[in-house]
C-alpha cells in the first residue's frame, strides 16, 4: 500500500460562498475541487487502483481543519493536516478505517463504494469502519464530526425601522435589530411594494454595542412608484457560529408631505384629470364656481366625476372636503364618497339633500398600503336639475412638523419648560427638539380624529446624558388621559409609545416631556399618531 496525502477530485457545490480551494493533483491526474459549506457527488477521477479516501467535515460540511483529525488506513496514518486523504494501489478486500475522536466532538462514517454520495442519512456513529474495496474500485469514506457543545444559535429580541415612514427619496434611512446575541453579522433585506422584489438590496449591519445593530438603507435604490411612495419591506437576518435566524420586522412608507388633487377648482377650464364615471354627463363651467372662474356642473345622470391621488401614507388619516350646491331648489342629491382605488376603507357622506346655497362636505379616509386615494363627486338620480361641485381640499389628519425640520411652530411650549430645535442632533432627518430645562415640554393639539377609535403615539427621546423623559397623550380636556410613565434615556436613542382612545371631541393633545429629575437636555424627535 502506498500512503496519498495529495487531494484527490472530491464532491463540489456552487454556492454563494465561492469557489474555495481548487489544488492539482498527485502524478496520476487525480485532483479535487472544493466549493461551499457543503459538499455533493460529481464524477471520480484517479488512478485505477483501488483506493480507500474521504473527506473529514463538521456537521455543517464544513472541513473539519480545526482541531482536525488522525485517519487510520489499516496501519497507515493521514494526520489532522491531511484533508482530505486518500489510500491507493490498495489490494482488493477488507480493510479496516479508523479515526481518532477529538475532544469536545463526537464522530461518524458514511461509506459509498465506487460512488461519492453521503446524504445525511447516511452517517453512522463509529470510530472504526470496515471496508472492501472493489478490484480497480474505490471506496469514498467520508468522516463527520459533531460537536457535543455545539454553539448557541443568534437570537434577537426585534427588529425595524427607525421611523415608521419617511418623506426621503434619497441617502439613508437606518434600520435595526436589537437585543442581538451570538452573532457575528446581521443583515436586512429591503424592497418596495412595487413590481415585486426586483430592487431588493442586502444591507449589512453594524454592531452598535449593547446587543443593538445598525443597517442603513440607501432609498435611491429602491422604487415606490411615480411620484415617490408607498411601503417598502425588510426582512433581518442574524449569522453566528451556531447557525443563523430569522427576526421579522415592521415595514416602513415613504409619502408625499403634502396631498393634493389636481385642478381641485377646475380653473383650468376642462375636467382633467377628472373623469366621468356611471351615466353621468357635465363638464366644468362658470355658472358652477364657489369660488375662482370654474366649477363642475353635472347636469344628468346617476354618477360623477372621480380622480386618483397618491402619495399617502398607510395608516394615515387624511379629510377631503368639497362644495356643493343644485342650480335649484329641491335638486337631485349629491354624495362625496372616497376608497383606496381597490374599493377598500370607503368613506362616504351618503345622500345629502342640496340646494341653492352652497355647502361643505367632508369625509375622513384611513389610507391603506396602495397609498392611493380615488375621490368620487357625485349626483344621485332623481331630482331636477344639475349638481355643482367646486373647491376639493385635501389635507392630512397628523402631526405637523413632527421632526421638528421646520422650527418649532406649531408645537407650544407648557409649564416653564425651554427650550428650542437643533440640528445634528437628531434621529431622522437634520434637527429634533432640546429641552433643555423645567419640568414641562412642548405640546401640539390634532383634529379629525374619530370618536371611539384607537391610536398609536410614537417618538424618539435621548439625553445629553442621563435624564427622564414621558411621553403622555389626552383628548384637550384632560379626558383618557394616557403616558409612558417616566423613562431613564441615556445618549442613545430611545422607542417611546403610548395607546388612546379618540371621545367625542375627536381631539387629541400630544405632550413630549422632560421631567426635571436632573440639569440633561432630553431631546425629542419623529412623533407620529397612527392608527389602531
Amino acid at each position: 500500500m502506498k500512503n496519498q496525502s495529495m487531494p484527490y477530485r472530491l464532491p463540489m457545490i456552487v454556492s454563494t460562498l465561492g469557489l474555495l480551494a481548487v489544488a492539482a493533483l498527485h502524478a496520476q491526474s487525480t485532483e479535487y475541487v472544493y466549493s461551499g459549506p457543503r459538499l455533493i457527488a460529481i464524477e471520480r477521477i484517479g488512478p485505477a487502483g483501488g483506493e480507500i479516501r474521504g473527506y473529514k467535515i463538521d456537521a455543517a460540511g464544513v472541513p473539519f481543519n480545526s482541531p482536525g483529525a488522525t485517519i487510520t488506513v489499516d496501519s497507515s496514518n493521514f494526520g489532522p493536516s491531511v484533508n482530505p486523504y486518500a489510500a491507493y494501489n490498495l489490494t482488493a478486500g477488507a480493510h479496516t478505517v479508523s479515526s481518532n475522536t477529538p475532544s469536545g466532538y463526537t464522530v461518524s462514517y458514511s461509506i459509498c463504494t465506487n460512488c461519492v454520495d453521503h446524504p445525511a442519512g447516511s452517517y453512522v456513529t463509529g470510530t472504526a469502519a470496515s471496508v472492501t474495496v472493489p478490484s480497480g474500485g474505490y471506496v469514498d469514506l467520508y468522516w463527520k464530526y459533531t460537536s457535543t457543545n455545539p454553539p448557541p444559535p443568534p437570537s434577537g429580541s426585534s427588529a425595524g425601522p427607525k421611523n415608521v415612514a419617511t418623506v426621503a427619496t434619497s441617502g439613508g434611512f437606518d434600520v435595526f435589530a436589537y437585543g442581538v446575541q451570538n452573532a457575528t453579522s446581521v443583515s436586512s433585506a429591503t424592497w418596495s411594494a412595487v413590481n415585486g422584489q426586483d430592487d431588493i438590496v442586502w444591507y449589512a449591519g453594524a454592531d452598535q454595542g449593547g446587543g443593538t445593530w445598525k443597517g442603513t438603507v440607501d432609498l435611491t435604490r429602491h422604487r415606490t412608484g411615480s411620484p415617490d411612495y408607498g411601503l417598502l419591506s425588510i426582512d433581518t437576518w442574524l449569522y453566528g457560529p451556531g447557525g443563523s435566524s430569522y427576526l421579522d420586522s415592521p415595514s416602513f412608507s415613504r409619502y408625499l408631505t403634502a396631498i393634493s388633487a389636481g385642478n381641485p377648482g377646475f380653473e383650468t377650464g376642462s375636467a382633467s384629470p377628472w373623469a366621468l364615471y356611471g351615466s353621468a354627463q357635465g363638464s366644468a363651467a362658470g355658472a358652477a364656481a364657489h369660488s375662482g372662474s370654474y366649477g363642475f356642473t353635472l347636469t344628468s345622470g346617476d354618477g360623477g366625476v372621480y380622480q386618483d391621488t397618491t402619495g399617502l401614507l398607510p395608516g394615515n388619516r387624511y379629510t377631503v372636503r368639497a362644495w356643493v350646491r343644485a342650480s335649484g331648489a329641491g335638486g337631485p342629491n349629491a354624495h362625496l364618497w372616497a376608497h383606496d382605488t381597490t374599493g377598500a376603507n370607503v368613506a362616504s357622506t351618503g345622500a345629502v339633500a342640496t340646494g341653492t346655497a352652497w355647502q361643505q362636505l367632508s369625509i375622513t379616509f384611513t389610507a391603506t398600503s396602495t397609498g392611493m386615494l380615488r375621490i368620487h363627486l357625485h349626483r344621485e338620480p332623481g331630482g331636477a336639475g344639475s349638481v355643482y361641485w367646486d373647491d376639493l381640499t385635501v389635507a392630512t389628519v397628523a402631526l405637523a412638523n413632527p421632526g421638528f425640520e421646520s422650527g418649532s411652530s406649531p408645537w407650544t411650549l407648557y409649564s416653564g419648560a425651554q427650550g428650542a430645535p437643533v440640528s445634528g442632533i437628531r434621529m431622522t432627518g437634520n434637527s429634533s427638539f432640546a429641552l433643555t430645562s423645567g419640568a414641562g415640554g412642548m405640546f401640539q393639539n390634532l383634529s379629525g380624529l374619530t370618536p371611539g377609535q384607537g391610536y398609536t403615539i410614537q417618538g424618539w427621546a435621548r439625553g445629553a446624558s442621563t435624564g427622564s423623559a414621558e411621553l403622555w397623550v389626552h383628548d384637550t380636556t384632560g379626558a383618557n388621559q394616557s403616558s409612558s410613565g417616566p423613562i431613564t434615556v441615556g445618549t442613545t436613542w430611545q422607542f417611546f409609545t403610548v395607546s388612546f382612545t379618540a371621545t367625542a371631541n375627536g381631539m387629541l393633545r400630544v405632550h413630549a416631556h422632560r421631567n426635571n429629575t436632573n440639569s440633561a437636555t432630553i431631546y425629542w424627535d419623529d412623533l407620529v399618531v397612527r392608527n389602531q
